[in-house]
Order: C-alpha cells, then structure tokens, then sequence
C-alpha cells in the first residue's frame, strides 16, 4: 500500500502489487503538502500493537490513522481503512495554524505540525483519535517558515527558511511537563562556515 500527496487536494490510496488506485480521502479545501501514519494511542477501541491492519509503519495495527497537512491551514485525521465505496472517513480536523501547513508527524501521544506562520503545533493523539482536536502546545523557535518536523533520538527536529551565520537553521526540542515543548539548541548550515550550533537558555 502507498500513499500519495501532491498539487491536488485528495489523498490517494494506491496498491503496490498492482500500482492501481484502491481510494481517496478528500476532504481539504486546498493543496495536500504532507502525509504521515499516526499509531492508535493507548487505549483507543481497536487500536494497541499487534492486529492485522493494512496500514504499513509504525500505524501497522489495526486502528491506526493518516495525518494530512495541507494549504488550507489544517491537519486531517483519517481512518486507515477504506470503506467498501473505496473512501476515506476524516476522524477530526485539527485547525490552529494561521498559514498552509508544511510537514507533520506523529508518535502514540502527540501530533506535531509545522507550518509557514512559523510555528509548531503538538496536539493531543489521544483526543484527535476520539474525534476532538486539542492542542495541546506551541513553539515559536523560528523566525520564518518551517518546513519539516521529524521525531528522534527522544527529541523533536524542525527545518526552517530562518538564518542564523548566513545559512537555514534547524531547531531542536525537547518535550518537558505537560506536553511543553522546549527548545534545547539551533544547528545552522551556512553556505560558507560550515554547521554552526546556538545554544538557547
């Protein structure tokens, strides 16, 4: 199974045995920029490890969920599976960025989005699989758009357009109390001075 993302406003569900279209999930107002696989969160009804779900990764169980970002300023929460008309049911609607949304990931607690208002946005997995979007957390350690969030090595990853030392910079947090994300250094690629690292208090 693939998933695809691009200048048009539907996901596409396509087999990889056959490459042939099996669904979409449509639903928003604008471009789709990002995908992501969201595992079930602890204790949501069919969710946990295990099961045979057709969903690939990390959402691999049955219950898990696809992330979508897209222009319209939002992030969609779909169901992995299809309905037997080949559509995509939308969960929730996470709605709290200001411009188009560039990037967006998951791990059992959170979702993260990254957006061209310069921020990124932590929401609850948990809410957001029960069909409620609450965010949970902002950070503002960019001063222009962020383009790409990864989860790693226990912290969260931000790329940004932002300069520091004449180069992009990519931001590095971690999450403390109550989901509270903190920003723990900038790494800067310059074009001239090779990688440079400011620390932040």
């Amino acid at each position: 199974m693939a998933l695809g993302a691009s200048l048009c406003r539907p996901v596409v569900k396509i087999g990889i045995e056959n490459w042939k279209e099996l669904g979409r999930f449509e639903g928003h107002a604008d471009d789709t920029n990002a995908l992501a696989l969201m595992p079930a969160p602890p204790g949501h009804a069919g969710g946990g490890r295990g099961g045979g779900g057709d969903v690939e990764g990390p959402a691999g169980a049955a219950g898990g969920f696809i992330l979508s970002g897209s222009d319209d300023h939002t992030v969609k929460v779909w169901r992995a599976g299809l309905s037997a008309a080949g559509d995509g049911s939308c969960v929730t609607t996470l709605a709290g960025h200001d411009a188009r949304v560039w990037a967006v990931t998951a791990d059992e607690r959170h979702i993260y989005s990254c957006s061209a208002d310069r921020t990124i946005a932590a929401w609850s997995a948990h809410d957001a699989a029960q069909g409620a979007a609450t965010l949970v957390a902002r950070m503002r350690a960019h001063s222009d758009v962020v383009y790409a969030v990864r989860l790693a090595f226990g912290a969260l990853f931000s790329s940004s357009a932002d300069r520091y030392g004449g180069g992009q910079s990519c931001s590095v947090a971690r999450r403390g109390r109550r989901g509270r994300l903190t920003t723990a250094g900038t790494l800067s690629i310059g074009p001239s001075n090779g990688t440079r690292r400011r620390p932040t208090r």
